[in-house]
């Protein structure tokens, strides 16, 4: 129980602010799979958008690490 209730002590999250945030997460990083396999098809579209929105997501999980 202890390793359940550590991450979010550590994290200063209730178990539903964390299951909101982790949500969040996820579905920015949807966001950015959709925009890959379309871009797999066709490679002239978002040629960058996938590793730009990676980068704010990546930022935006460390500024929510460091908070």
């Amino acid at each position: 129980m202890k390793s359940f209730t550590g991450h979010l002590s550590k994290s200063n999250l209730s178990y539903f602010q964390h299951m909101f945030r982790a949500w969040g997460f996820a579905y920015d990083a949807f966001k950015i799979v959709a925009i890959l396999k379309v871009h797999a098809i066709l490679p002239f579209v978002w040629e960058t958008r996938a590793s730009e929105l990676t980068r704010e997501l990546h930022h935006k999980m460390m500024k929510v690490e460091n908070e």
